[in-house]
């Protein structure tokens, strides 16, 4: 079940249907679909040069010893595929990023997303880390916990220097026995997975992201 992401991977969605079209010189139809990072036209569902882009998150050692993993690290196309995801509703880069977190989900481990704030998810249409995490149960097995409730109203971390973030006041809804992997889509300071680990204590074992921030 964990198996590397491809750029032929990924089922596709209404807003990202494949295209037929004629070709001058084959006589069967090609397959045209629009990268999920840069939006080009092409037959892979991220282009080659997007692909390429694509450099592996680091790890980082939190507070209380959490480690946070990353599947890339947040700059160029991997930042673009989160956006995209984010806040343009293509649902189809979070299959596309989960795919490539799959392999670094641990034996044995329940998933436990982080949702996003009430607000954002009515405003945007998406809650990213649950659909990630649903992504991954279905890749590698792992049960997902909803064991979080987010606040209705935050503020917006997006643009705030590292300083001036103030991750966000979730609510426990219920406990479950580890080991637990957090997953999110971006880690940044840190705070947030940081205060999530404080709420359900030793048994989470690890964090687990789309993409992490430089430095």
């Amino acid at each position: 079940m964990n198996k590397r992401p491809t750029c032929q991977a990924g089922a596709k969605g209404p807003r990202d249907s494949p295209v037929l079209v004629s070709h001058p010189i084959a006589t069967l139809p090609v397959m045209v679909t629009l990268c999920l990072s840069c939006r080009r036209l092409g037959s892979d569902v991220v282009c080659r040069k997007c692909a390429d882009d694509l450099r592996r998150g680091p790890d980082r050692l939190l507070a209380n010893n959490l480690i946070a993993q990353a599947a890339f690290l947040h700059t160029g196309a991997a930042r673009t595929l989160v956006h995209n995801f984010k806040y343009r509703g293509i649902t189809q880069a979070g299959r596309f990023l989960a795919e490539a977190m799959a392999p670094q989900v641990p034996a044995g481990c329940s998933l436990v997303p982080l949702p996003r704030v009430d607000w954002r998810h009515i405003r945007y249409g998406v809650d990213p880390a649950p659909e990630l995490a649903r992504h991954l149960a279905f890749l590698t097995g792992a049960p997902q916990l909803n064991l979080l409730s987010a606040p209705v109203l935050s503020r917006d971390q997006a643009r705030r220097s590292r300083t001036d973030r103030q991750p966000p006041m979730f609510r426990v809804r219920s406990l479950a026995p580890g080991p637990l992997v957090l997953i999110d889509d971006v880690v940044t300071t840190g705070g947030t997975l940081e205060s999530v680990h404080r709420l359900l204590g030793p048994a989470v074992v690890m964090a687990l992201t789309a993409t992490a921030s430089p430095g």
